[in-house]
């Protein structure tokens, strides 16, 4: 006789507090989980002001310029099939004393 284990995979999947990639919204936190739904806040980005060419100074170049923007924060509920979990940021290899070990151990 065989047990049959089933996994809720859409808790697995992107789970509150991780990042996450969205095509339409970019970077992204996971800040709630409900079932299939994700709600996720992101930031916008608008410029204050665009840069004219006839304003500037003679001899500053527009690389120059510094800008002010205004960033707007939001949320949106998304599917959990519209994320992309970003990878953790842990290190593929370690030091330990003067020698190289991959994170399983191995000796390199």
């Amino acid at each position: 006789m065989n047990n049959v284990l089933t996994l809720n995979a859409a808790t697995i999947k992107c789970p509150v507090g991780s990042i996450a990639t969205h095509a339409l919204y970019g970077w992204c936190e996971v800040i709630a989980a409900n079932g299939m739904q994700r709600t996720v806040q992101f930031e916008i980005r608008t410029p204050d002001k665009k840069l004219n060419l006839d304003d500037l100074p003679f001899g500053v170049e527009p690389e120059e310029v510094l800008f002010s923007e205004t960033i707007s924060t939001c949320e949106a509920d998304v599917d959990v099939k519209e994320l992309r979990e970003a990878r953790s940021s842990a290190p593929a290899y370690v030091y330990d004393e003067d020698r190289l070990v991959s994170l399983t151990n191995r000796r390199t």
